[in-house]
């Protein structure tokens, strides 16, 4: 091994031992915590629409409501704990070497893999696929999916977990080129986590586990594009691309 690579593991390892790991158990488990209760939030308040036949069980407005009450529900915890530096969950300017090159990056990349994603359900289970979708149109799958969703979950993962955590910021892991913080790994799993309730909805396991997978590989290509950019923007734009790239294959395999 080279004196550059012993240097560059030195490095790593000192940075993590920054952190201790009491910490970033707390911090793993306030985060699953804080999950817990956004997606507690979001699913007592649409069943009860629900039960009490406020609203059809089927309807764009029952598909609405819990990414509503996701977005409703992040904005008034960051509003309550940020303490006016907003910044760490994401609400500041861009930084000064960011370029229009790596919003288009960051759209293809969400586009590739919501594409993948979408035809890999398809080939593990062709007798399955599409039994569950929703009936919406075209322009409510857009507005609805597309952009309401990646937005309240992009403020639910990239903005409050991803903030909650920045004191794991420093402490990454490198991958080749391409290092990923601790807190970017965090905001993955939670969101990827947060995929298993489609288990309760009857979706077989392989389904669910392949969506846990994409959710996770899609998070942290977002938390990465967070990083390199300094605010939440790219994570929306990457999030909403895969929910693009999804929806195209699903219209194309019908």
């Amino acid at each position: 091994m080279s004196l550059k690579n012993n240097i560059s593991r030195e490095n790593e390892e000192n940075i993590n031992s920054e952190v201790p790991k009491s910490l970033l158990r707390k911090k793993i488990g306030s985060s699953l915590g804080i999950t817990a209760i956004i997606v507690s939030i979001g699913s007592f308040f649409t069943s009860m629409a629900v039960v009490e036949e406020w609203v059809a069980a089927e309807s764009w407005i029952a598909v609405t409501l819990p990414s509503f009450l996701f977005l409703l529900t992040s904005l008034v915890w960051i509003a309550i704990v940020g303490k006016s530096d907003y910044g760490i969950y994401g609400f500041k300017k861009s930084n000064k070497d960011t370029r229009f090159q790596d919003y288009g990056l960051a759209s293809l990349l969400g586009l590739s893999v919501g594409a993948i994603f979408e035809f890999s359900l398809f080939l593990i289970n062709p007798s399955y696929y599409g039994t569950q979708v929703v009936n919406l149109s075209l322009w409510q799958t857009i507005g609805i999916i597309c952009i309401l969703a990646s937005i309240a979950e992009e403020l639910v993962f990239r903005g409050l977990i991803y903030g909650h955590c920045i004191a794991l910021l420093e402490r990454k892991k490198t991958f080749g080129s391409i290092s990923i913080s601790t807190s970017n790994f965090i905001a993955a799993i939670c969101f990827g986590i947060i995929h298993f309730v489609l288990i309760m909805q009857g979706v077989p396991i392989f389904n669910v586990i392949l969506t846990v997978f994409f959710a996770m590989l899609l998070g942290v290509i977002a938390g990465w594009y967070r990083e390199k950019v300094g605010n939440i923007i790219p994570a929306i734009i990457v999030h909403m691309s895969g929910n693009i790239g999804a929806t195209v294959i699903g219209l194309i395999l019908g």
